[in-house]
């Protein structure tokens, strides 16, 4: 994310009248539709509140009539906005139902989802008001190919986004780098699940308020991803489109080649639970992934099933892997706009009163203070790789592994250093040490070598996402043939 050349934000911008008289004359009909919405009322609620007519709340929104000034400054003390946030002048972004990915349209009412709707129609206008000003990271994944499986897409994606076979440190802060716009959703929301949106262009994910059990809110913003790559024409709480969703978020959390590595052969909640702490996912999703890999048989998998039952695992599973995952791309958005431009610009902007303004920044802040890392250069990543993979550090590294990452970072990890290696068709991998005259010095097979590497990078708590998808980088770019 990168400042744009500077732009004074007053420039060219229409001054939003605060008057009642004027409002009315300047009066945008779908500004009272999405407050009306934002407040969850009904247009004869609104009505009885206003004392006029149902009918005239509904031209007033087909813009068949315009408000009094005095309606219209009614109609603003029963919708908490100021008169000024109905006034034209401003883009308005609308989001509809059809083009919305709800995970269930039988758990919650149309009220709810359309308050649920209003509420990123704001969020994507502070997002269009804050790319005036910076540049937010763009949208960047393949479409998914017709007739790929969602575990198919899942690894396809994977491997697109350079991401191995390990774990994922932080599924928020990935799908924000790739240019998803990742929110919570407002506490008087908590009715409403996950669900994702297409919004101008830009992939929005919504994470619902109520869920502190980070593993759960992993694996929802992973099967929203699912509905993002899977389904760009959303279908609305249909079983199969949950279902596909599901299954990508289970391949693209543990992917098949690495998980039945490390499942047990059968299941064992002890172990399960161990498995949890380093995948970051619930053990009820190790559980059914193990079943839908081939490893569980149906009956072991539904008597472990009844297990987590009888200890009240269901509900409340034991292994802390810490607290939700935040998002902070906009909170980072916003600290540079303030920084530059003062606190009021978002105000002068919305036209909303103080709380609801910071029931809308609630969504992407937090009140602790966000450490936010901004994209790093590939020296700055080479350099952290260095720091941290520094046998020095890590004494547990085989003098074969130190000598290998060695090359690959062009650090003297080991002596005499490894100035070439190469992997042969058989798939074994080849070494020349300072002073050899050829590649000739067997270092063991390619998978023994991808396995032992994978194992030093998972090991390795404190490396960034940036800096394992370079290692794997080099390892392709400095090995010849692997």
């Amino acid at each position: 994310m990168r400042p744009r050349p500077f732009t004074h934000p007053n420039t060219g911008t229409r001054r939003v009248a605060g008057s009642s008289e004027t409002a009315a004359i300047l009066f945008d009909p779908a500004r009272l539709s999405q407050a009306r919405r934002l407040r969850g009322i009904l247009k004869s609620e609104l009505a009885s509140a206003v004392e006029v007519s149902p009918a005239a709340i509904s031209q007033f929104e087909a813009e068949l009539a315009k408000p009094t000034a005095s309606t219209l400054a009614r109609i603003a003390m029963a919708l908490r906005v100021p008169v000024g946030f109905f006034s034209r002048g401003r883009s308005i972004v609308h989001v509809t139902e059809d083009e919305t990915n709800f995970r269930s349209l039988r758990s919650t009412t149309k009220r709810e989802r359309s308050q649920a709707r209003a509420q990123v129609e704001l969020l994507a206008e502070v997002v269009e008001l804050y790319e005036q000003y910076l540049t937010l990271p763009n949208w960047e994944a393949p479409a998914a190919e017709p007739g790929l499986s969602p575990e198919e897409a899942a690894d396809h994606l994977r491997e697109h986004w350079d991401l191995g076979v390990g774990p994922i440190r932080d599924m928020v802060g990935l799908l924000e780098r790739r240019g998803v716009i990742v929110a919570r959703l407002p506490a008087n929301s908590s009715r409403v699940d996950a669900f994702s949106c297409w919004v101008g262009g830009r992939p929005y994910v919504l994470l619902a308020s109520d869920k502190q059990s980070a593993d759960r809110s992993r694996f929802d913003a992973a099967h929203e991803l699912g509905h993002l790559l899977l389904h760009p024409d959303p279908l609305p709480g249909l079983g199969e489109a949950e279902l596909e969703a599901h299954r990508f978020a289970s391949a693209f959390l543990m992917p098949r080649i690495a998980i039945a590595a490390e499942l047990p052969s059968m299941p064992n909640l002890g172990l399960l639970v161990d498995l949890k702490l380093r995948w970051r996912v619930s053990v009820q999703a190790l559980l059914r992934r193990g079943k839908d890999i081939g490893l569980y048989p149906e009956f072991s998998y539904r008597r472990a099933y009844q297990q987590l039952g009888a200890r009240g695992w269901r509900v409340s599973e034991p292994g802390n892997i810490g607290l939700p995952e935040r998002p902070a791309l906009l909170a980072r958005a916003a600290e540079m706009l303030q920084e530059r431009y003062g606190e009021g610009l978002l105000a002068r902007q919305m036209q909303l009163p103080d709380d609801e303004l910071a029931k809308l920044l609630s969504m992407f802040t937090t009140v602790e203070v966000l450490q936010v890392v901004l994209p790093e250069t590939e020296d700055s990543l080479r350099s952290g790789l260095i720091r941290k993979l520094d046998p020095a550090r890590r004494p547990g590294i085989s003098n074969i592994m130190a000598a290998i990452v060695g090359y690959l970072l062009e650090a003297r990890f080991a002596e005499p250093i490894i100035v070439k290696m190469m992997a042969t068709p058989d798939g074994s991998v080849l070494a020349a040490r300072e002073g050899d005259t050829g590649a000739n010095e067997l270092l063991g097979k390619r998978v023994d070598l991808d396995r032992d590497l994978d194992a030093m990078l998972n090991a390795a708590l404190d490396l960034t996402e940036g800096e394992i998808a370079l290692f794997r980088r080099l390892l392709r770019t400095r090995v010849s043939g692997w």
